[in-house]
């Protein structure tokens, strides 16, 4: 069993499994699961494209042409990056 825990070795036993301890120093992938769990976005560039779908609120602005929906979509973008940022 592959993991990047001290309870690995514990937990293969249990499963009567070898265990394979990677990464125990976060040297070459510096985050835990527990850190992401924490703090999603603050991790953003560890989590795979699946869970970042799967975690990105989507907002769609709808309006007839020449109303200002691509000028408030372009604003609303803005923002929120700047507060993703200020997090």
């Amino acid at each position: 069993m592959f993991s990047s825990e001290a309870y690995g070795i514990e937990l293969a036993s249990r499963f009567h499994a070898e265990p394979v301890i990677v990464g125990l120093d976060r040297a070459q992938v510096p985050v835990s699961g527990t850190a992401v769990r924490a703090d999603p976005v603050g991790n953003w560039d560890h989590l795979g494209p699946g869970v970042r779908a799967w975690l990105t609120r989507r907002v769609v602005v709808v309006g007839a042409e020449s109303t200002g929906t691509t000028t408030t979509a372009r604003a609303l973008a803005r923002l929120f990056r700047l507060y993703v940022m200020r997090c």
